[in-house]
């Protein structure tokens, strides 16, 4: 099967399964909820009986912002203005490419590892329904399946955290060499390409944790593994023996999920000087957006399992 066939199959694997994705938006808005509250707590306590509030519907004031930052501390860290924009998503793709998700506050890095946590129990559900090994249409079926994958998965999710770490402590070593290493040297072009192509290496080596995480979960719903090694192992080989179509459908995907995001940041109206209609718009077309990221999630489960299935012989459950 070519790459542009596996990408049409993930791609009408994941639309058909919207039901899933909406699913998966529900429980992640309701597990975002609470931190959501306490932050309209916080800031409204902190502003109070007093006249901030008029200021705070036009642009965003940065000293008001930083006075806020600086009084409530905590989790309110995540208030930047990138953050208050369409272009947080860019910011959740710097926290994972530098490793920074940890240098934050202790309590949004609890929420990130909560939320692996809580991916980690759904992907099993996900990956039995588009390997056809479960109906995920039915919710206690997708439960079920979540739970019987969860604690084997969980093996895999801790393995994967200390590749990560390993990565990211080597770049933090790889580019202050770099910057040694380039000191005498006069032409930027030449100390811009040597970052670029240690960024672009330590991306790769990040790809190839989670792409070979992401086979060996299917190769546990498809082969019933019980042995998280010989899983990873199994998803080692299948990213070593075809990595054309492997990483080709990670990056094609994730080139979706950048269109996808670009067409948010186009369509998101402005809020500031805007009455309540122009915001419960931005909060609609944000979450449209999060439910769309979750149909691409699905589609990028399903192209690799149609990889993994055709790379060894596997005829997908439920179909001729």
């Amino acid at each position: 099967m070519t790459l542009f066939k596996t990408i049409g199959g993930g791609l009408a694997t994941g639309l058909s399964s919207w039901r899933l994705a909406l699913r998966l938006w529900l429980m992640g808005l309701l597990f975002a909820l609470p931190a959501a509250v306490f932050m309209e707590e916080a800031i409204h306590e902190f502003i109070g009986s007093s006249l901030a509030h008029e200021t705070l519907r036009g642009p965003m004031d940065l000293t008001w912002l930083q006075e806020f930052k600086d009084d409530v501390g905590g989790m309110s860290s995540l208030l930047t203005p990138s953050r208050l924009s369409p272009a947080g998503a860019l910011d959740n793709l710097e926290l994972w490419f530098s490793g920074d998700l940890f240098k934050e506050d202790k309590g949004v890095a609890a929420l990130g590892v909560l939320f692996a946590l809580f991916w980690t129990l759904m992907s099993g559900g996900v990956l039995a329904h588009v390997t056809g090994a479960e109906d995920g249409r039915d919710l206690a079926t997708f439960l079920a399946a979540s739970s019987r994958y969860f604690f084997r998965f969980l093996r895999l999710v801790v393995a994967a955290g200390l590749a990560y770490f390993l990565i990211y402590r080597f770049s933090t070593w790889l580019f202050p060499w770099i910057e040694q290493e380039t000191r005498d040297v006069t032409m930027e072009r030449i100390v811009l390409t040597y970052n670029l192509f240690a960024a672009a290496f330590v991306v790769l080596l990040l790809v190839l944790v989670k792409i070979t995480v992401d086979y060996a979960k299917i190769s546990t719903v498809v082969e019933e593994q019980r042995s998280m090694v010989r899983a990873a192992m199994r998803g080692l080989q299948t990213v070593a023996t075809h990595p054309i179509r492997t990483l080709g459908v990670y990056f094609v995907m994730g080139l979706l999920g950048l269109l996808l995001t670009a067409v948010y940041y186009l369509a998101a109206p402005s809020v500031a000087n805007s009455g309540s209609g122009a915001i419960a718009l931005a909060l609609m077309i944000g979450q449209l957006y999060l439910l769309l990221r979750w149909v691409l999630r699905i589609c990028l489960l399903g192209a690799e399992s149609i990889v993994f299935q055709s790379v060894h012989g596997y005829r997908r459950r439920g179909t001729s």
